[in-house]
C-alpha cells in the first residue's frame, strides 16, 4: 500500500495547486485586480474554497488517476536508481523532492503568470 501513498500526495499537490491557480484566475477575471492586491484576499479564498468543494466530488477520479500514474512514477524511481547509482530508498525520496518541490515551484510560477498574462492584470501591485 505504500506505492499508492506517493501517487495520492502528488495527485493532492495537483488538485490544490490547480484549485489555487483556478482561483487565481477566476479572481483576477472577476475584479480585475491580482489576489495579492489589498481588499482582493477574501474573494480569492472564497472562489478557492468553491473549487476545492468541486474537487472533492470528483476525488474519486483523481483515485484513479493516481493508480494508472503509479508505473510511470516507478520507472522514474527505477531510472534514478540506475543512471545515480541511489538505493531504492534514497531514489524514491528523491523523486518525491524534485516532483513536489521543483514541480510544484515550476508549475506554481507558470500557471500563475499564464493566468496573469491571459487576464492582463499584472501579479504584484
Amino acid at each position: 500500500m505504500s506505492w499508492l501513498t506517493g501517487e495520492a500526495l502528488l495527485l493532492l499537490r495537483h488538485v490544490i495547486l490547480t484549485s489555487i491557480l483556478l482561483s487565481f484566475f477566476v479572481c483576477i477575471q472577476q475584479s480585475g485586480l491580482s489576489p495579492l492586491a489589498p481588499g482582493q484576499w477574501k474573494p480569492f479564498l472564497a472562489i478557492n474554497a468553491g473549487f476545492m468543494v468541486f474537487q472533492n466530488i470528483i476525488r474519486p477520479v483523481h483515485v484513479a488517476l493516481a493508480v494508472i500514474v503509479s508505473p510511470y512514477f516507478d520507472r522514474v524511481v527505477q531510472g534514478c536508481q540506475t543512471r545515480f547509482g541511489m538505493s531504492r530508498r534514497m531514489s524514491i525520496g528523491f523523486v518525491a523532492i524534485m516532483t513536489n518541490l521543483v514541480g510544484t515551484l515550476a508549475f506554481m510560477g507558470a500557471g500563475i503568470a499564464l493566468a496573469a498574462t491571459c487576464a492582463g492584470v499584472p501579479i504584484f501591485v
